[in-house]
């Protein structure tokens, strides 16, 4: 099976660019315009722009680095983040927001550390990946598991006092699964990289998600539905078990799209077992 180009990439400069930009013009927003927190997200919207990976491997992480480590604007730009006051953010825009703020905090590591080479080592990354928002210093895994996604999954054991108060501070309330389709780590099985809006947040997601699923979901040589390990790993948020995972795939589709057919063809033949992509 031949994998689309468009599936989850590692950002290049170009994609590095953008959201170091953006999430730094977002910044400057926010540490200008205190009093007027429903304008969080305005100056970021003028970068609302898809990125589109050049080919779906990290490389030239020293261009990257050695490109990016001097940009002393985006830097003092990003420290801003440190003012932000987010009491009264509405929904969306603090998922607009937080989504923004991974991606910057994740795209921010690579500058910082390099990228990694094994899923072990992105780990150990999210760890050390960490912003200042708002006098509070959080790490990629704090936002992912204490901020946008709700309620805690349950490898991470009961909820503690930490995330007690990052919930009450900055928590959505409620969940919101698209956030799958919108955090990216730079692995083969993440999604594309883009800026979200605090209008369009909601619409944004669902495109998201429709054009994840029809990148990375496949049809084998075999007439088996390969599945992205993305979608293996957070399954729950979408279904009880992967027959009903395979199920709810055929239904996020566009009615037109021949992968929905091939879907339905596979989904009539026994055993539904998928291939599981690696990555």
């Amino acid at each position: 099976m031949k994998r689309k180009k468009s599936q989850g990439f590692a950002p290049g400069a170009r994609g590095f660019a953008a959201v170091t930009n953006s999430a730094a013009a977002t910044a400057s927003v926010v540490a200008s315009a205190s009093s007027s927190a429903t304008d969080i997200l305005s100056l970021s919207s003028s970068h609302c722009t898809e990125l589109h990976p050049n080919n779906s491997e990290f490389n030239g992480s020293r261009s990257i680095i050695g490109l990016f480590s001097g940009n002393r604007k985006v830097r003092i730009l990003m420290h801003k983040l440190s003012n932000v006051d987010l009491a009264f953010l509405t929904y969306k825009q603090k998922l607009a927001f937080w989504i923004n703020v991974y991606n910057a905090c994740i795209m921010h590591a690579f500058l910082e550390h390099g990228l990694p080479s094994t899923q072990e080592k992105l780990l150990a990354l999210m760890n050390k990946a960490a912003l200042n928002v708002g006098g509070i210093v959080l790490n990629a895994l704090a936002i992912e598991h204490f901020i946008l996604r709700h309620p805690c999954e349950p490898e991470y054991g009961p909820m503690d006092e930490k995330e007690m108060l990052l919930r009450h501070a900055y928590g959505l309330g409620y969940p919101e699964p698209n956030v799958t389709f919108a955090l990216c780590r730079g692995t083969w099985s993440s999604p594309a990289l883009r800026i979200y809006t605090a209008d369009e947040v909601v619409n944004e997601l669902e495109k998201a998600k429709v054009d994840y699923l029809e990148a990375s979901v496949g049809i084998t040589n075999k007439k088996k539905i390969s599945l992205p390990k993305l979608l293996q790993w957070h399954m729950k948020d979408f279904a009880d078990d992967v027959e009903s995972l395979l199920e709810w795939i055929y239904s996020q589709l566009p009615r037109s799209g021949s992968l929905k057919r091939s879907i339905m063809e596979c989904l009539n033949k026994e055993p539904k077992i998928p291939d599981c992509q690696n990555g």
